[in-house]
C-alpha cells in the first residue's frame, strides 16, 4: 500500500508498505492513520482500513499496539 504525505488519497506517495511489515501508530485523522515503518523509519499516512493487528494477517501493516484499533 502507498504511504502518503497527507491524510488524503490525492496526496503524494512518500513510500510503500508491504505485507508483513510492522509499524507504530503516530496519529489519526478522519479515517487515516499516521504510521512509522519499523525497518525503514518512513513516516506517512495510510487508510485506517488497511492497517490491522497481528491477528489479522491478511493485510499489510501491523501495528504493535493492538488496542489502537479497538473501539
Amino acid at each position: 500500500m502507498n504511504i502518503r504525505s497527507k491524510a488524503s488519497a490525492r496526496s503524494t506517495a512518500v513510500g510503500v508498505a508491504y505485507k508483513g511489515q510492522t509499524c507504530t501508530e503516530r496519529g489519526y485523522s478522519h479515517g487515516w492513520n499516521k504510521i512509522k515503518l519499523k525497518k525503514s523509519g518512513k513516516v506517512g499516512w495510510v487508510r485506517n482500513d488497511l492497517v490491522h493487528t497481528a491477528d489479522d494477517d491478511a493485510h499489510t501493516c501491523i501495528p504493535e499496539d493492538e488496542a489502537c484499533h479497538n473501539g
